[in-house]
């Protein structure tokens, strides 16, 4: 069996599963998925057949998705011995299972492997759809050794969080996050979606080519975004991992001069805030000055406050930055408003570097306009992107 060492995941070109990632990210991968962090996941588990022990995913009905290097021995008709752990009585439970159907799919030297079995595998997840962006946190799992070489592997489950912070291509060099032999055939998931599939020692994503690199430097995935494993005739879930940007709109009006917008929030700063389809203006007396609804899925939370009135919004991408003057220039914070579901762009200032009030917004399907006064009209809008 190749390999499956290390670590930083630099980039996917899939999609991944769920509207949001379930916890903040730091920037800061977790390191070691050898070693790393005990977990339980019922749709990830550890199997051995035909002389061989991997890690899978439960993503159908009957299906079982691999890595292609961990079938050398595999044949239809054999058994597999699968360990996953069982929600119900909270540990794990090992399950025969026949292989009905064995597919195996090259990517360069490697590639995916998915199994068809004989009956009702359970709970399982899904494959995601859509392409990954920068910034998404995935959690990588894996079932294999305690050390680079596998001749410790005691199967129990580890996870390792990463982030991706560019797209196009992936790289998983030579780091601490490096994994174990037993992990290969691991998923990449995001919000409990598939979006890739540790093997060996370089990466291909799709169709696209392997990324040049030698065994023991890289680690990598097999990007599921080319559809091949919904295209085998063996049930596999789809998953929507990512909101469909190019359907956000936005509705709404305010009229008056507001210094204080808010999204999901109570008022007071030991409630967090909730997402929610409507943004909320007001004035320096908390008097509402009128709302913009977000529809096609969009969602906001967060707010912005400045007693002397905003000179500047800028969205960018998944939020709103507000500012106001400190005195000579518009350059201080005032707040945000986070945006899921919507990529947001554009500038609007208020009279001049330092001075100047918005006194409007409305809220025109993909595009928001920022007004001033009466009299100075239209001070710029923000734009929905795909």
């Amino acid at each position: 069996m190749l390999p499956v060492l290390a670590a930083l995941l630099l980039v996917l070109s899939v999609g991944c599963g769920g509207e949001v990632v379930e916890e903040e990210f730091d920037g800061v991968d977790e390191p070691y998925l050898m070693n790393g962090t005990p977990t339980t996941n019922p749709f990830v588990v550890k199997y051995c057949g035909g002389g061989t022990c991997c890690t899978g995913t439960f993503v159908g009905p009957r299906a079982l998705l691999s890595s292609r290097h961990c079938s050398p021995g595999l044949q239809v008709g054999q058994y597999l011995s699968v360990r996953r752990y069982h929600q119900r009585s909270g540990g794990e439970v090992t399950y025969d299972f026949q292989v009905k159907e064995l597919l195996r799919h090259a990517y360069g030297v490697d590639g995916l492997l998915l199994i068809e079995l004989n009956r009702d595998v359970g709970p399982h997840t899904g494959v995601c759809q859509e392409l990954f962006e920068p910034g998404d946190v995935v959690k990588r799992y894996g079932a294999g050794g305690t050390d680079p070489d596998g001749n410790h592997q005691d199967g129990i489950l580890r996870t390792a969080t990463q982030h991706v912070f560019a797209s196009g291509h992936a790289d998983y060099g030579m780091g601490p996050r490096h994994g174990s032999p037993g992990d290969s055939g691991g998923p990449f998931m995001h919000e409990n979606s598939v979006m890739g599939v540790t093997w060996g020692h370089r990466w291909k994503q799709g169709l696209w080519d392997v990324i040049t690199g030698t065994r023991k430097e890289w680690d990598v995935a097999t990007n599921l975004a080319d559809g091949w494993v919904f295209q085998q005739g063996i049930q596999v879930a789809k998953r929507r991992c990512r909101p469909d940007l190019s359907l956000a709109w936005a509705r709404g009006s305010g009229r008056g001069m507001f210094n204080r917008v808010t999204a999901g929030t109570s008022g007071f700063w030991w409630v967090p805030a909730e997402w929610t389809n409507t943004i909320e203006f007001k004035n320096e007396y908390g008097q509402a000055m009128g709302s913009l609804y977000l529809g096609g899925g969009a969602k906001a939370k967060g707010s912005a406050r400045a007693d002397k009135g905003f000179c500047m919004i800028v969205a960018s991408g998944d939020r709103i930055n507000f500012y106001q003057s400190d005195g000579d220039h518009c350059r201080s914070p005032a707040g945000t408003i986070y945006l899921q579901g919507a990529n947001l762009r554009g500038t609007s200032t208020a009279g001049g570097s330092a001075g100047g009030h918005f006194g409007g917004v409305t809220g025109r399907l993909r595009t928001i306009e920022l007004r001033g006064t009466a009299r100075s009209g239209s001070l710029g809008s923000l734009y929905f992107r795909p």
